[in-house]
């Protein structure tokens, strides 16, 4: 089932952090554990690993953008999961561009 991937707390009491890169293209599958993007906070950049295989559907948001802690930043796929509809699924999952 398409999932929301959304930023995490980088560091404790941390509340935004900027996604500095996708290490992945729309489309592009992934393995459990492969970094998926890099996010910086003002004191260190982190990788972003996949909690499981999948397929990077959408991105929410670019490069440069600062994203609170718990928002969406794309939208995720299990391996061979078809996504017919993103828009759709998007609302459904309460997923909207930071």
């Amino acid at each position: 089932m398409a999932r929301l991937l959304r930023m995490p707390e980088v560091a404790a009491n941390t509340l935004e952090a900027t996604l500095s890169e996708w290490l992945l293209a729309e489309d592009a599958e992934f393995a459990d554990g492969d970094a998926i993007a890099t996010v910086e906070t003002d004191k260190a950049a982190v990788e972003v690993p996949a909690e499981g295989a999948g397929v990077l559907v959408r991105t929410l948001v670019g490069p440069g953008t600062t994203v609170a802690v718990g928002a969406p930043m794309a939208l995720i796929a299990a391996p061979g999961e078809t996504v017919a509809d993103v828009d759709a699924t998007l609302a459904e999952l309460g997923g909207t561009a930071a």
